[in-house]
């Protein structure tokens, strides 16, 4: 690599906090390089603060078009772009320009579902996504599959694309151990937003049959979070909804709640589930949250159960309510554990791996 600050552009499209928090640790750790990040407006349903940081250079994507945004590329003359998946065009129109010369990796999280419109993208994918990257970084095994379909070599594809902030969310592991491995409080969280492809609404129907029948004494459950179906959730006395919080203030809330559910209808990844298990929660999960192939071990570390299934979501609440106290801090040991499979130093060394394989 040249003496000169290496150079990495990304084009992304909705950014979320944990893609900053691995951003600032891969500055940290490596000081010879600068990133420039185009970006999309930050999601109205996810509010996320930014803070700026030395050799993190941020643009606002409505500020360029295609010949702004090429001209901008070439006068950067990155050693490395990534791209969030392939929806944007003028992203795409740089990645091509660039892909014979240097690493250009496509971020992706979609999983091979074998319906007609990606078999059709399988069969264009040497004439399209093939001309345009030259490699790919995944989350997890359910995404990997799909770019395995899609042409690239093993040699090609990089896991571990999601992480979350787990050196934040393992402190607070540490901080509320002691209490909560003396009595752990009986709270469900969860933390998604306000739309359909969550099923939160499955989520309270179920809490609350279960409130009438008596089988969640002493049981609440915290929602956090806001979309566009905030004003149409459920009020109930032991459902407590507290909108959108920013991530430097979930210590209260991970301290005060014993039980992480996610009961998602559509969920490619779930960075969320990431991050709870890193904190130290048995975790509730549908099988749709592709983030359950990382860290969750049924019977280990919580429990699965099918998306919009409210008969096998009351029966996944019972069992949660129904551990021991041994049983709980042996299943948060397990989510901390499976949570250090993805690190933000592992993310980091293959974001400078990527950069120095050319």
């Amino acid at each position: 690599m040249n003496q000169r600050a290496a150079t990495i552009l990304i084009l992304y499209t909705e950014i979320a906090q944990y893609v900053s928090s691995s951003l600032y640790h891969f500055l940290n750790r490596f000081q010879h390089v600068e990133i420039h990040l185009v970006k999309y407006p930050v999601n109205a349903e996810a509010p996320f603060e930014f803070k700026t940081t030395n050799r993190l250079y941020i643009y606002n994507r409505k500020e360029f078009d295609k010949q702004s945004l090429s001209a901008f590329a070439d006068k950067l003359a990155p050693d490395l772009i990534m791209c969030s998946g392939w929806i944007d065009k003028d992203y795409l129109a740089v990645c091509k320009e660039f892909v014979k010369k240097i690493p250009v990796i496509l971020a992706m999280d979609n999983h091979w579902n074998g319906s007609l419109k990606q078999r059709l993208l399988q069969l264009t994918a040497p004439f399209t996504i093939h001309k345009t990257f030259n490699k790919a970084w995944v989350p997890g095994l359910p995404q990997k599959q799909y770019a395995l379909k899609l042409g690239f070599k093993e040699k090609q594809i990089k896991t571990g694309y999601y992480c979350g902030d787990t050196n934040s969310f393992s402190t607070f592991y540490h901080q509320f151990k002691d209490k909560k491995f003396k009595e752990f409080p009986k709270r469900f969280i969860c933390v998604a937003r306000y739309i359909p492809a969550k099923g939160l609404e499955n989520l309270w129907q179920a809490f609350i049959d279960l409130k009438k029948d008596g089988t969640l004494q002493g049981w609440k459950l915290w929602c956090l979070g806001t979309g566009l179906d905030f004003e149409k959730r459920v009020e109930h006395k032991d459902i407590k909804h507290w909108g959108f919080i920013q991530p430097n203030a979930m210590g209260k809330f991970i301290e005060d709640t014993g039980v992480f559910i996610l009961p998602s209808r559509f969920e490619p990844w779930a960075v969320v589930v990431h991050e709870f298990a890193a904190a130290g929660f048995p975790l509730l999960i549908s099988t749709a949250v592709g983030a359950g192939s990382e860290f969750l071990h049924e019977g280990k570390n919580g429990f699965s159960f099918p998306p919009d299934d409210i008969g096998s979501l009351k029966q996944t609440l019972l069992k949660a309510a129904s551990l021991n106290q041994l049983q709980y801090n042996a299943m948060a040991e397990t989510s901390v554990l499976l949570s250090n499979k993805i690190n933000l130093n592992s993310w980091s060394e293959t974001l400078f791996d990527l950069l120095n394989n050319r």
